[in-house]
């Protein structure tokens, strides 16, 4: 324990002391979002709004595509967005890639390394619903069938689990996580 304090930062904070262990001192990650135009073995290039931005890839950066780690960044798809983490950068101030996520356009990914969730948004009028399924006719008058599980919730005054508490032409919006390879998708919140 001793030792432990004594390798701790110790901050003043309002009349306070918070002992900080070392290990949360490390650098925070930054995320950069752009458009893929070049990628080699060691380096990526993003579009950043017409800002050229060179990210660049170690041996152990993870590299994660549609529900998979992929091995090289050649199997990326040039012209789509990227999303990458970092917490470090070169001499010549590029930044150093953790993680590099090409996901699906418009949806969103839990940013963490080993741990990589990527989620999908539906909503629209509520067209049928099963004890294990809900399917919604979008804005644009399409179809977006989602799973239930019984992690699902579903709010509607009150957290339920029981879609048998929506009707029929209810508007609905569901957060999906998204299941690779089949690209299904299963309702966190409803």
């Amino acid at each position: 324990m001793r030792h432990w304090l004594r390798m701790a930062s110790c901050l003043l904070f309002s009349g306070s002391l918070f002992v900080t262990p070392p290990s949360s001192l490390a650098a925070p990650q930054k995320i950069v979002m752009g458009r893929l135009t070049k990628a080699g073995n060691s380096a990526i290039y993003l579009n950043q709004n017409g800002k050229s931005l060179t990210l660049l890839i170690s041996p152990t950066t993870e590299l994660w595509r549609l529900g998979t780690d992929v091995r090289s960044t050649s199997q990326f798809v040039l012209g789509q967005d990227i999303r990458a983490a970092y917490s470090e950068v070169a001499a010549d101030g590029s930044p150093i890639a953790i993680l590099v996520v090409q996901s699906q356009a418009g949806d969103t990914v839990k940013m963490v390394p080993h741990q990589i969730v990527e989620y999908r948004l539906c909503s629209g009028s509520l067209v049928q619903t099963t004890n294990d399924s809900i399917t919604l006719r979008t804005g644009d008058d399409k179809t977006c069938t989602t799973h239930l599980d019984a992690r699902t919730e579903i709010w509607q005054g009150r957290i339920s689990h029981d879609p048998t508490v929506l009707r029929v032409g209810d508007d609905v919006s569901t957060r999906n996580v998204v299941q690779y390879p089949q690209e299904s998708l299963v309702a966190e919140r409803i």
